[in-house]
């Protein structure tokens, strides 16, 4: 189950996943890579390219409350428009430290994104850092939450605003 918000002249479609069921950090980024594709959002190997990324430059962020995050993404050759989709995890899997590489993290919540450009996105990434990760109690609402309805609300209000 998950629900998709597109871009409603927002600039970034926002997905969210709710307890997928994987075991690792490559089929976390492997099932979300599916859904941007069949949003229409990346090409076919978007998911690989992000795969591959990862393993040189990881992206698990450890947070200042329990829970940390990964932001994984790939670059622009492969996207077609702007997207975070979100995975909510039940179990943690876990990631390697971005500066850290050869540190791993539990990780329970995944924000993965397409871009067409860097700056096409930054504002979002913006929101997202400023919205939700510096906010341990967010984070941590959004992981307790067990609706994916009130997910995409909280974080359409927090990434999607024009504050």
């Amino acid at each position: 189950m998950s629900l998709y918000k597109p871009q409603l002249n927002k600039g970034c479609a926002l997905k969210v996943i709710l307890y997928p069921d994987v075991s690792d950090r490559s089929e976390i980024i492997t099932l979300l890579g599916e859904n941007l594709h069949a949003m229409g959002v990346v090409k076919i190997g978007y998911a690989q390219e992000v795969i591959a990324r990862e393993e040189e430059y990881p992206t698990g962020l450890q947070l200042t409350g329990q829970y940390n995050i990964a932001l994984p993404h790939g670059g622009p050759d492969l996207v077609n428009e702007n997207a975070i989709i979100v995975g909510v995890l039940k179990d943690s899997l876990e990631f390697f430290m971005m500066g850290e590489p050869q540190k791993s993290i539990p990780v329970h919540i995944v924000f993965m994104f397409a871009a067409v450009d860097y700056n096409s996105i930054n504002k979002y990434v913006q929101n997202l850092v400023d919205g939700v990760l510096l906010k341990p109690e967010i984070v941590r609402e959004i992981i307790e939450l067990s609706d994916e309805e009130m997910i995409l609300s909280k974080l359409e209000d927090s990434i999607l605003s024009d504050s």
